[in-house]
């Protein structure tokens, strides 16, 4: 494996209501808000890395913004397998209602400048197109 870098689209399907609607309103949530699904979010994925020996070196604060008109919740994070380079993640979460949809892209940071602007243009051209009303 010369290179490195992923792309994970994931939809879990839940009951109808379960989630907010794909464009719902990022201003609605407040610093606390996003300060508690911060630390819920840093706390569920260190656990889930820590039984695969996956260490988070760097966290970055949880963001909701607006991803292509759909809104989000953004995390990313540098981590570490070992004594391996660094992988940076970034995961865009996108509430459909009835459904959840999750785009995680990631590459090395050591390869940054090859995958950069390969995963910027992924990420703008990512849409949901079965949107639940």
């Amino acid at each position: 494996m010369e290179k490195y870098a992923r792309v994970i689209i994931e939809t879990n399907i839940g009951q109808q209501g379960e989630f907010e609607k794909i464009n719902f309103n990022i201003t609605d949530y407040t610093r606390e808000d996003i300060s508690e699904l911060n630390t819920e979010f840093k706390q569920s994925i260190q656990q889930n890395l820590k039984q695969i020996n996956i260490k988070i070196i760097e966290w970055y604060h949880l963001k909701i913004e607006v991803i292509n008109g759909m809104s989000c919740i953004h995390i990313s994070y540098q981590r570490q397998l070992k004594d391996n380079a660094f992988v940076l993640v970034q995961t865009y979460i996108f509430h459909n209602y009835d459904r959840m949809h999750s785009l995680t892209l990631s590459y090395r940071l050591s390869e940054e400048n090859y995958w950069k602007s390969d995963f910027t243009k992924i990420l703008n051209n990512f849409r949901i197109t079965n949107i639940i009303k």
